[in-house]
């Protein structure tokens, strides 16, 4: 029979309020730019010269704009090393939600080495997001 390992109560409050706060700080992001999108459009065009020769600041712009993806894919990563280096999903002293079966040996090491590829594959993306903006920029000044 396969082995279940049981939730645990916290777990599911701090997932929940987790969730919600990342919910309300998306939300909230999108509602300012929604606000604030003709001004930031207009800052754009106005410094558009500005921008194109100082591309650092483009680059550094998008850089804290993938920061949060960058973490993820982070704690993705290392989510994975733990789930190969212990052979079993969940990983040992992982808390759960909810009653979980837990995966040992080739197949827990089979989902690790997924969620470390996953999160590399995501680190990749948000990376080349601050090189793409530049170009962006780059583009848009040369056709101005």
């Amino acid at each position: 029979m396969d082995e279940i390992q049981r939730a645990d109560p916290g777990a599911k409050r701090k997932a929940i309020w987790i969730v919600g706060m990342t919910a309300l700080l998306g939300a909230g992001a999108l509602w300012v730019f929604e606000i604030y999108q003709h001004e930031f459009v207009a800052w754009l065009v106005d410094n558009l010269d500005y921008l194109a020769q100082n591309t650092l600041v483009v680059f550094l712009m998008a850089a804290v704009c993938v920061a949060p993806l960058i973490a993820s894919a982070i704690i993705l990563f290392l989510l994975g090393r733990r789930i190969v280096k212990g052979q079993r999903f969940p990983p040992p002293d992982y808390p759960v939600y909810r009653d979980t079966r837990v995966l040992k040996g080739s197949r827990a090491i089979r989902r690790g080495r997924i969620a470390q590829l996953l999160s590399l594959v995501i680190l990749l993306a948000a990376a080349v997001i601050p090189f793409l903006f530049r170009l962006i920029i780059l583009a848009f000044s040369e056709a101005a």
